[in-house]
């Protein structure tokens, strides 16, 4: 296609993270770490498969992490504290102290509150991921180097990163089942014939007609893609 805007008077050019390069910019000190053309490095976009970028991926958001600043020192203390603890009853594969527990891991810590936000020794909440400590308190237990813990310094959504082009537009063969859409008619009329949809008792059956059909397809030089789930 490059050929196509180059006889347009176009330019063509490569970007594979652009939105990577518009959180980085975000993130630089200087003008010299710019690559984007500010102050509107957006102009127009088009989007192909708009439905799966859009809708269906348009919600994972793209994070840039950084190194936090927690003391890792606290990890091994707590460590060792957990040696301290008598193993009871495990219930849905979860563990929770107990009250004496509690007790004995404040007196070792030397805190009064083993849940204070100010001063965090105990990082319990639901749904709670390997990067925000456990991973590193794991590895103060099984006497591994500690690696420091990584927080998130700038994230967007796709959904949001093409909202900052003033016009946007997209292609795809399957809007139409999923969102409301303009159909643009076709230069010339259609001239494809749709067949009917044929069923198979069997997977065989199916299989049979479909190798006949590529088969005759290939004898008369037309080329056929053929679809099959993954196993």
């Amino acid at each position: 296609m490059g050929r196509v805007h180059h006889f347009l008077g176009l330019s063509v050019g490569l970007i594979q993270e652009l939105g990577f390069d518009y959180l980085r910019e975000n993130l630089a000190g200087s003008s010299g770490q710019l690559v984007m053309r500010w102050p509107k490095p957006f102009h127009f976009a088009i989007v192909d498969e708009v439905d799966s970028v859009l809708i269906d991926e348009g919600r994972n958001p793209l994070l840039i992490s950084g190194e936090a600043s927690k003391d890792a020192a606290r990890y091994p203390v707590a460590a060792k504290v957990a040696e301290l603890l008598i193993r009871g009853l495990l219930k849905d594969n979860s563990v929770e102290l107990t009250e004496e527990g509690i007790t004995l891991a404040e007196m070792a810590l030397e805190t009064k509150d083993l849940w204070d936000e100010n001063d965090p020794w105990a990082r319990v909440e639901e749904k709670r991921r390997w990067s925000e400590g456990i991973h590193q308190a794991v590895e103060a237990k099984e006497s591994l180097q500690i690696q420091a813990d990584s927080v998130v310094v700038a994230q967007i959504t796709y959904q949001s990163m093409f909202k900052l082009y003033p016009k946007l537009s997209g292609m795809t063969g399957t809007a139409k089942t999923e969102m409301p859409v303009i159909e643009v008619p076709t230069n010339m009329a259609n001239i494809r014939n749709d067949l009917p949809i044929q069923a198979f008792a069997t997977a065989r059956g199916k299989w049979e007609y479909v190798r006949a059909e590529v088969e005759s397809m290939f004898r008369i030089g037309r080329p056929v893609l053929v679809g099959t789930t993954r196993y």
